[in-house]
């Protein structure tokens, strides 16, 4: 019998429309490193954040300091969290119905999420 489902949360619970990598690679940009969005994508998706951004900037051949990382990683946290406190966010179509269904069956539900916890309490509060 089934006690707990697992749930990755953006893209697959949450609807929020790839802000996420959208962010991170105009993070990336202001730095003058020249990179595409569907690398970001290429790279990076699916993937803890601070990871996530050290996959991308390792396709580089330039050195890129540890430093200049952590400063890209703190400043894609801080907008962020901007971005996703105006963000409309949205249950992906069905999620709704099927953890309504699985609370009725008396299943547990849990959430991972390559966000840290800020982030992701923040999107699961808006969807209530």
């Amino acid at each position: 019998m089934i006690k707990l489902v697992i749930f990755d949360l953006a893209g697959t619970v949450i609807d929020e429309q790839n802000i996420v990598y959208k962010t991170l690679y105009n993070c990336i940009k202001e730095e003058k490193i020249d990179i595409t969005f569907d690398q970001v994508l290429q790279w990076g998706a699916g993937k803890e954040k601070s990871q996530a951004l050290r996959d991308v900037l390792r396709q580089y051949s330039i050195p890129i300091h540890i430093k200049q990382q952590e400063s890209i990683f703190q400043k894609f946290i801080g907008e962020l969290k901007t971005v996703y406190k105006d963000l409309d966010v949205r249950p992906m179509p069905g999620s709704e119905l099927l953890f309504n269904r699985l609370r009725q069956k008396k299943i547990l539900i849990g959430f991972t999420t390559g966000y840290n916890r800020e982030i992701a309490d923040l999107l699961l509060q808006k969807l209530n």
